[in-house]
Formats: structure tokens, C-alpha cells, sequence
């Protein structure tokens, strides 16, 4: 699942108690000012004991994928980076920052060296799976794109990986596949309006 949704699922349940923050502007307030607290402890009063990393680095996660989900990429790709810094096998972070770059295509080299670390580390997720052939799409490795999604889609992803899979084939000019495939995706709940600016240019390629 996208950071962005998880983020919105979090922000629903959030809105079930009255004291919780009840809107995006709210939670990022929350969320940066427990940041600045922790920042702004005494290095004699901030002792692993008392504040430990492990707590930053998953609030400072947190503002990351708020920003990523409030179409904040330009904030979002440097609190991961800072995620990194803290914690470098950190999986979501490597994840979310190679798909920003992804996105952007832009460091796409990095990018890639950022998913295969991921998956060293946790495995071959489906999502990172997703990413790892996103990435290779924007490389221009298609065949080898088509593969990462076909068994992300057997692990278990979403139809966002369905419409991947269909662009991936699509370039390597299996036309008649990946018009079936974007057929299946759209049929499991794909939505062109669910996914960045660039996933649209790309979906232009399909003639469907």
C-alpha cells in the first residue's frame, strides 16, 4: 500500500477520537512540533534511555509520508533522506525515497541502488517489487520491469501493479497483453485519478 493511503487510513481512525488531530494541517503541526522537542531536549536530559532514536526516526517517517500524500515531494524527499541518515536499512524509507526519484525521474541510478538495498534487507515485498520495476521502466529495462510485477502481482499487490505490468509489456510491444492487463486493473479498482502525473503520461502509451 502507498504511503499516502496508509496516511489517509490513519488520519480516518484518527477522527473516531475527538482529541486526535482532525485534519492534514493538524497531524503535520503535531508532527513537527514533536520533532522540534525531541531536537531541543539537553543532550544531558536526552539520553538513549529517555528518548530513544528509534521514536524520531518514526515520527520524522511520519512527516515524511504526510508531506508525500499532501503532494509535498519537494518536503517529503529530505525527511527520508534524514530517515536514512538515522537509520539506513530503514525498508519504507528507501522505498518511498526511490519511488520520489522515480517520480521525478531524476537520480534514477541512486534510485535503484535505494530499492535493491530495500530488498536485501526485507525481501522481495511486493511493493518493493512494484518500485524495483517502476524504476526499471524509467531505465528502459521492460522485460525485466515485467517480471518484478508479475511476481508482485502473484505475492499479492494491488491493481496499481496490474497497470505497471501493462506499460511494462506495452514497451516491450506485447500490445495486445498490455491492453489486457490495464482491462484487468481497471476491472480490480485501478484508477488513473489515484496515481501521480507521471503514471498518467506513461498511461498515454497504452491505447486502450
Amino acid at each position: 500500500m502507498r504511503p499516502e493511503r496508509l496516511a489517509l487510513l490513519w488520519l480516518a481512525a484518527a477522527r473516531q477520537h475527538p482529541s486526535a488531530p482532525q485534519s492534514l494541517a493538524e497531524l503535520e503541526s503535531v508532527l513537527v512540533k514533536e520533532l522540534n522537542r525531541q531536537t531541543d531536549v539537553p543532550v544531558a536530559i536526552a539520553a538513549p534511555s529517555r528518548i530513544a532514536p528509534s521514536v524520531k526516526v518514526e515520527v520524522r517517517m511520519a512527516l515524511a509520508d504526510l508531506y508525500l500524500m499532501m503532494g509535498r515531494d519537494s518536503q517529503a524527499e529530505p525527511e527520508y533522506a534524514k530517515v536514512l541518515e538515522l537509520q539506513p536499512d530503514h525498508v519504507n524509507a528507501l522505498n518511498n525515497s526511490a519511488w520520489l526519484m522515480f517520480v521525478k525521474q531524476q537520480k534514477l541510478i541512486h534510485a535503484e541502488r535505494l530499492i535493491e538495498h530495500a530488498i536485501e534487507v526485507a525481501g522481495e515485498r511486493p511493493d518493493l517489487l512494484d518500485t524495483r520495476g517502476c524504476i526499471n521502466i524509467a531505465l528502459g529495462n521492460s522485460r525485466i520491469a515485467a517480471e518484478d510485477f508479475t511476481k508482485a502481482i502473484r505475492l499479492g499487490a494491488g491493481p496499481d501493479a496490474k497497470f505497471h505490468l501493462a506499460i511494462a509489456l506495452h514497451r516491450t510491444g506485447d500490445y495486445e497483453n498490455a491492453r489486457k492487463i490495464f482491462a484487468e486493473a481497471r476491472d480490480g479498482g485501478f484508477s488513473l485519478a489515484s496515481v501521480t502525473s507521471h503514471e498518467r503520461q506513461l498511461a498515454l502509451e497504452i491505447d486502450y
